[in-house]
């Protein structure tokens, strides 16, 4: 009886919100090519592709996602919802190319250098911030 009032409090709270999404970039000439993860072990790690129903790009550092007042996106996909499937899992994509499944809302005319902040949201979130020179 000791062990099972620990282990529904660890469950009670690992169970409240969705790990966050990672995000790795890599930039080339063809492009960013970005890497999805999410964590959803709860006693041991276990590393898959988040279900994602939400992407956009963001000109400018955002510190913490999300959209800036004012400030248009550079590229924003949505995921359209089929027989009650809400999202999708993804792994990986391209900035500027629309993951199958998604609709793009605001289209993607490239990334001149600077700052930009992606965020992903799903069953959970993400965003990274990074510099393109």
């Amino acid at each position: 009886m000791r062990f099972i009032l620990p282990l529904a409090a660890l469950f009670t709270l690992t169970s409240c919100q969705p790990p966050p999404i990672e995000i790795k970039l890599r930039h080339n000439e063809n492009g960013t090519q970005v890497r999805l993860s999410q964590d959803n072990g709860i006693l041991f790690s276990k590393i898959e592709p988040p279900c994602i129903d939400f992407i956009q790009l963001m000109p400018g550092h955002t510190t913490g996602g999300g959209n800036l007042d004012g400030v248009k996106p550079v590229w924003s996909v949505y995921f359209e919802r089929v027989d009650g499937q809400s999202c999708v899992d993804l792994g990986t994509f391209r900035v500027g190319n629309v993951p199958a499944g998604f609709t793009e809302e605001v289209p993607f005319a490239g990334m001149p250098p600077g700052d930009y902040s992606l965020w992903v949201s799903g069953l959970g979130d993400g965003w990274r911030e990074f510099t393109i020179e």
